[in-house]
Order: C-alpha cells, then sequence, then structure tokens
C-alpha cells in the first residue's frame, strides 16, 4: 500500500528548501494557472 501522505510531504520538504511560505508556494500554483485561485476540484483533475 502507498504511502497517502507521501506527495504532501515531498511538496512540503521541496517549497521549505527553496525557503518558500505556504502563501508565496499557491501565488506561484496561481500565476502558473492563469487563475485567481486553485481549488481542491482543480488539485484533483
Amino acid at each position: 500500500m502507498a504511502d497517502d501522505n507521501a506527495l504532501g510531504r515531498l511538496v512540503a520538504q521541496l517549497r521549505t528548501s527553496r525557503g518558500w511560505s505556504q502563501t508565496r508556494l499557491a501565488e506561484k500554483l496561481c500565476a502558473s494557472a492563469e487563475r485567481a485561485t486553485i481549488t481542491r476540484h482543480d488539485v484533483a483533475r
């Protein structure tokens, strides 16, 4: 069985290794998606 939290830990590790806050990561994701916000529904697609 795969670790259900592995992706979250990887994202957190990569984010913190760059010195980024969660807010900064969210801003960059929104800018990349060319959308004002990204919802759980968008991420799950």
